[in-house]
Formats: structure tokens, sequence, C-alpha cells
């Protein structure tokens, strides 16, 4: 009977002991998970964090892209008429030279022709009458 008791009693404190260990290890699982769950989270969190701030990066690069968008038609008008405006300009100092190029073969022609036919003489600062011009150089300066 004694034996019998004390088997029953080891029985029961094994029995006891096997169910603390499945509490036990039932907790360590259900922790365990918890901090998988909870690191998880963290990691979503993170990750909503992040693709706001990329968000914001895209809304500001799209806000950029809409000033563009409306200012180089702008830009690209200013420009065709700045290059119209040129042009004109470019004709009429053409026109210029080429008034002044002839003006100047009259004045060469005339001070020949005076200096033939007159016995004055010319003060000799007077004598020489020289102006140069390059086209070519006009023409550099302004490309159209």
């Amino acid at each position: 009977m004694a034996r019998n008791m004390l088997n029953s009693m080891l029985t029961n404190v094994t029995i006891k002991l096997d169910e603390m260990y499945m509490k036990c290890s039932s907790f360590c699982k259900s922790q365990s998970q918890g901090s998988v769950m909870e690191q998880t989270r963290e990691d979503i969190s993170k990750s909503n964090s992040e693709a706001a701030d990329w968000r914001s990066k895209v809304l500001l690069a799209q806000k950029e892209i809409n000033v563009c968008e409306i200012n180089v038609p702008r830009i690209n008008g200013e420009l065709e008429a700045a290059m119209a405006e040129c042009k004109n300009r470019w004709a009429f100092v053409n026109r210029d030279i080429k008034a002044v190029m002839e003006d100047l073969e009259v004045m060469v022609s005339s001070s020949e022709s005076a200096r033939m036919h007159s016995s004055l003489q010319l003060v000799p600062a007077a004598k020489s009458l020289q102006v140069q011009t390059n086209a070519k150089d006009l023409a550099s300066c302004v490309s159209l």
C-alpha cells in the first residue's frame, strides 16, 4: 500500500511536471512567435515610412515636371521671337553696311576726281582716307 501510494504520488508529480514542461514550452513558443510578429510589425512600419518618403520625392519631382511643362513652351516662344528680332536686326545691319560701303565708294571717287581737277593741295592728314571693314568678322559676331 505505501508502495502504491508512493507510485501514485510519483506518477502525479511526473504528470504535473510534464504539464509544466508543456506550459513552459507553449509559453516560450508564443513568446518567440510574438517577437517574430513584433519584428514583422516593426519591419512593416519601417517600410511604410520609407515608402512615404519616396512618395514625397515623387510628388516633388512631379511638381518640377509640371513647372517645366508650362515654362518650356513659353521659353521656346520667347526664343523664337528673339531669333526673329535678331534676324530682322541683322538685315538692318547688312543694309546699313551696304549703304556705308556705297557712300565710301562715292567719297573715294569724289576725292579722286576732286584731286585730279583741283589745283589745291590736300592737307597731308587728308591724303589717306582708310576705312577698314571685314564683313566676315561682322558676320561671325552674329550667327543666325
